[in-house]
């Protein structure tokens, strides 16, 4: 199937189907990622510059600090420091907060960060719904450490890449009388857990407020979290793109779209649409080795486009990690022609990409698609 182009004068936009707003460059992969494919003529400037950045910023966030936080190929050593745990900078405070990793969210972990020159000096980050729910978990952690005899403490020494601030030292529980010294070097680890020891902990006093302001025992809420119906939005609407891009603009604006396109450019989510979306776990990837090896490719971000049925569905992996699946269509496609399947690779380094599907590029297709499913037969 040739890629289907539409030869009207004035383009619709391939979201809203608007005609006679500007279009402006809109990345497939977001430029933020290294993606450098662009649709240029098909989404309009009002989409592109108003609905999507905000989008397209939860899906960078939630892929760099939390999906792909250990990859070697980003700014940020973001360090696993025991099974299931991890560190996030958090710009807004300028703290660097210590979670869980549980399933495909983080969850923070109650942990009191210490004043570089003074370890009395700390402020509170605990995630909690009520203000009383904040002074128990509190009341528990301080109880904890000033029976510093029945504690067990592991030392985590890390210390950020040049571009970040100077992380703050910590104490982060991790269970009922267990916990993690965060520190930057086994001499600061050593004062800490001496401290300790000493009784730092014994009738210590504290007070709680609302403020962001770095002093002596300030309380300090904070949430790591991300915002999963962005994210969805995101990534339907780099689905969309990519079809667009493939198969044409106007395969892109048939009617069979258009549940996933209102999902991409407004607040309302229909169950079915966002039941179409699915983000990987470790739990939850592909286990169909022959799959992985025919998209993932080293230093490339791949989209993978599969039609079963009529039935379009793309795959994402960014960083060589599974990401999630976006089914884009309910209703099948009533085409009389075979639409073959299509890779993009989108190598992050060199912003370069390469498009393999049948009708674009018959031998490379051969090469990838059929030489891998003789092998998985």
């Amino acid at each position: 199937m040739e890629k289907i182009t539409n030869n009207n004068e004035k383009t619709e936009c391939i979201f809203c189907k608007d005609i006679d707003r500007a279009k402006n460059e809109e990345h497939i992969v977001q430029k933020s990622f290294g993606g450098n494919l662009i649709l240029h003529d098909e989404v309009c400037i009002n989409c592109n510059s108003t609905i999507f950045p905000p989008l397209d910023k939860e899906l960078i966030r939630y892929v760099k600090k939390f999906l792909c936080w250990n990859h070697p190929d980003l700014k940020m050593k973001i360090t696993v420091f025991h099974e299931g745990l991890g560190v996030w900078f958090d710009e807004d405070s300028g703290f660097y907060i210590t979670a869980r990793i549980k399933g495909k969210k983080p969850v923070m972990l109650p942990q009191l960060l210490l004043a570089d020159d003074d370890i009395s000096n700390f402020s509170v980050v605990i995630d909690a719904r009520d203000k009383q729910r904040y002074q128990d978990l509190l009341d528990t952690m301080l109880r904890e450490l000033a029976n510093h005899q029945d504690i067990k403490i592991k030392p985590f020494l890390f210390s950020p890449s040049k571009d970040y601030p100077r992380m703050q030292p910590a104490i982060v529980r991790s269970g009922k009388d267990k916990f993690f010294i965060r520190a930057e070097t086994e001499e600061v680890f050593e004062k800490i857990k001496t401290a300790i020891k000493k009784g730092l902990f014994i009738g210590c006093d504290y007070n709680i407020n609302s403020n962001n302001e770095r002093s002596n025992n300030i309380f300090y809420q904070s949430r790591v979290k991300f915002n999963f119906g962005h994210i969805q939005r995101a990534l339907a609407k780099s689905a969309l793109e990519f079809v667009c891009e493939v198969y044409g603009q106007k395969l892109s604006l048939k009617s069979i779209f258009d549940p996933i396109r209102e999902f991409c450019i407004s607040e309302y989510k229909t169950c079915r649409v966002s039941e179409g979306i699915s983000l990987f776990t470790e739990k939850s990837e592909i286990q169909n080795d022959s799959i992985k090896e025919m998209f993932i490719k080293p230093e490339h971000h791949s989209l993978l486009i599969m039609i079963e049925d009529g039935i379009f569905f793309v795959i994402f992996a960014y960083y060589q990690k599974l990401t999630a699946i976006v089914q884009l269509n309910f209703e099948p496609l009533k085409y009389n022609v075979c639409i073959s399947p299509g890779i993009g690779l989108f190598d992050y380094k060199n912003r370069t990409n390469k498009i393999i599907a049948m009708d674009l590029s018959p031998a490379l297709y051969l090469r990838k698609f059929y030489t891998i499913l003789e092998r998985s037969c």
